[in-house]
């Protein structure tokens, strides 16, 4: 499953991106994944709240994709905590889910979860987006600290704060992530570069 679905990738622009980066515009967070307990969505919500309040003077903005089991309980802790900008696009797949990494700045993703290596990830990588998640499973073989995301074990929201202030202050650190990112999924995670490794571990069996 550790593929990043391509198929959109001649639209994509990553100088644009990382020229685009700055602070006159809306910082678009995604999370997108099933919406279940350990996934970290409510952390997710805990993050971008605070984040909100640390720099009023910014608009922020956090799409949740996917659908899930406690999708309803999750609506119901945006509208309990009056969490604003909160923007749920349901389950996405072919363009819509392209549409939706490129309109992000940054993939958030916090979670709790045996996941092995999430594709969501993969694919956020390939759009050139900075990963913040936690050390658990595989993500920690792919996400390194201040190369192409952050990483902590933590579950303390202003831990992962640090990791966003980070990049909301350093232009050159987003754009060097963002196209490290952009290059290491290129050269490891698109169809053709799996198919490629998959023949050559069949062929010296």
């Amino acid at each position: 499953t550790t593929i990043a679905d391509d198929k959109y990738l001649n639209h994509f622009n990553i100088d644009k991106r990382c020229n685009n980066w700055n602070l006159n515009k809306k910082i678009t967070f995604l999370f997108i994944s099933r919406i279940v307990e350990n996934k970290g969505l409510y952390l997710a919500l805990q993050i971008f709240l605070k984040i909100q309040k640390k720099y009023s003077d910014i608009d922020f903005e956090l799409l949740i994709a996917g659908d899930g089991d406690i999708l309803n309980d999750i609506k119901k802790y945006v509208n309990d905590k009056k969490i604003k900008n909160i923007v749920f696009t349901g389950y996405v797949e072919n363009k819509e889910k392209y549409e939706l990494f490129i309109h992000s700045d940054i993939m958030l993703f916090p979670t709790k979860y045996g996941e092995g290596l999430p594709n969501c990830l993969l694919e956020g990588m390939l759009y050139g987006l900075p990963i913040i998640s936690r050390e658990i499973s595989a993500i920690p073989e792919w996400v390194i600290n201040n190369q192409n995301g952050f990483l902590t074990l933590s579950t303390n929201p202003d831990d992962f704060i640090l990791f966003i202030s980070k990049l909301i202050n350093d232009k050159r650190l987003y754009e060097n992530i963002s196209k490290s990112n952009y290059n290491k999924a290129v050269k490891l995670f698109i169809p053709k570069q799996v198919e490629s490794r998959l023949k050559k571990i069949y062929n010296n069996l």
